[in-house]
């Protein structure tokens, strides 16, 4: 069944591809189609089982060297659709690039076979397991709870004779839980994603726990400079400013401030942070990019060193570079600059204990509200904290309530590195350690 399903969204794909032929100097025609399945429990039970098949059509065209792009659900008139793009085209940028032709690239595992033939009831005995080990545990706390999976095919091919085909089963589990007492709402969400439910999907429930068990008490902490962990989930904070910094966009545009420092030491030695789109059973691997680059292993940052820029095709072609692979998209959206899956690589530095262990009054952050909302691409961010602990002679204390975090990115990975646990969390495409920040700004009413 899994192979029809690949034949039968290349097919599509090529009927497209066929339409577009003698109507346009070049096209590309990327097609995602999917099963899937989703239960929704509302504290604690089942609220909705449902199932969906989707497929979604984008095209884009290079047409008078100008590109257009098209996107829709409706696979019935492809003529229609190669109309539609052709006349985007008439209005479009544009397009310095041309659309690759074939190249051989990597070829990471991203089906499992356990994910595909999971059933609902297999799904709703997942999840209810999951649910079942925060409501035993503590009965004050009420959990919701989302599980779903899909068997996703995807083709890509373009007038360049590029054909790039995938299949893979992504799964996903995401748990929120609220205790309430009185007008004190504790509120924690917790989450998991890979291509096959793996061995430490209990995991996420038992977080959840822990930070209840944290969250017993209230505390308070005075303003200042203080010593702040990330949770590992805290990570795409940080990450988020050195992937726009990376972007290749923002290099041609000028605005990044990593500009003309490749090679140079930006951030603090013990930092590694690599771009891998070739990890087995990863969301986001594939053979090549959604331009049809082949993927490959990039380090980012290597020993605090910047190492590379990251380019589409059509930033690439407007740096006069080759493009990195690094073309991504949503279905239904244009390819844009993004990584693949991101490995913050950890120190080896013990646990999560080990690291607050000498910490004589400091602050450790599960979530913050916000973020995104500062001037990210320069490296501030200022953001109230969601759920935040007390660190006091290198124990949790206490949950703190109404503070917020400020600083630089850069300034604190630089020249503020507290230290990297060894013990990581994965969360989907990125996996990542706990983080010391010594002097960060911490502000409490």
């Amino acid at each position: 069944m899994t192979i029809r399903r690949l034949m039968a969204t290349e097919d599509l794909a090529a009927r497209f591809l066929e339409a577009a032929a003698g109507r346009t100097a070049q096209a590309e025609v990327h097609v995602v189609s999917s099963d899937s399945s989703n239960i929704n429990f509302t504290a604690g039970r089942v609220r909705a089982v449902d199932a969906a098949q989707r497929v979604n059509v984008s095209l884009r065209v290079i047409n008078n060297g100008k590109l257009g792009f098209y996107t829709t659900t409706d696979t019935s008139d492809p003529a229609d659709a190669v109309e539609r793009a052709l006349e985007a085209a008439d209005k479009g940028q544009q397009a310095d690039f041309d659309f690759p032709g074939p190249s051989d690239g990597p070829d990471p595992n991203t089906f499992a076979d356990e994910t595909a033939s999971l059933t609902q009831q297999a799904l709703v005995s997942r999840g209810e397991a999951l649910l079942g080990i925060v409501g035993e545990a503590n009965p004050d706390v009420v959990v919701d709870g989302n599980l779903s999976s899909r068997i996703e095919a995807t083709a890509l091919l373009n007038s360049s004779g590029c054909r790039v085909a995938r299949e893979t089963t992504p799964v996903t589990v995401f748990l929120s839980a609220d205790r309430v007492r009185e007008s004190d709402v504790a509120s924690v969400y917790s989450f998991y994603s890979a291509c096959r439910l793996g061995d430490d999907l209990d995991r996420i429930a038992h977080d959840l726990l822990q930070t209840f068990r944290w969250a017993e008490e209230n505390t308070s902490i005075k303003s200042g400079q203080m010593p702040v962990v990330l949770n590992p989930r805290l990570a795409q904070v940080l990450l988020m400013t050195i992937f726009m910094g990376v972007d290749g966009n923002n290099i041609n545009r000028g605005v990044s401030p990593l500009a003309d420092r490749l090679g140079e030491r930006v951030l603090d030695p013990r930092i590694s942070i690599v771009e891998d789109g070739t990890l087995d059973l990863w969301p986001s691997s594939c053979s090549h990019d959604s331009e049809g680059i082949p993927l490959r292993t990039t380090p980012i940052i290597e020993d605090g060193a910047l190492k590379t820029f990251l380019y589409d095709l059509r930033a690439a072609a407007e740096a006069g570079v080759e493009p990195t692979g690094h073309g991504h998209r949503h279905p239904g959206y244009p390819p844009r600059v993004a990584p693949s899956n991101v490995v913050f690589r950890p120190a080896q530095q013990g646990s999560f204990q080990d690291l607050i262990a000498d910490i004589e009054e400091g602050l450790y952050v599960e979530e913050l509200i916000g973020v995104g909302n500062s001037n990210t691409i320069a490296g501030a961010f200022s953001n109230p904290v969601a759920m935040a602990f007390k660190i006091e002679k290198g124990e949790i204390t206490g949950r703190v309530k109404d503070a917020s975090i400020m600083g630089n990115v850069y300034d604190l990975l630089r020249d503020n590195l507290g230290g990297i646990s060894a013990e990581t969390r994965r969360f989907g495409s990125l996996e990542a350690p706990f983080i010391l920040l010594d002097n960060v700004n911490v502000a409490s009413k």
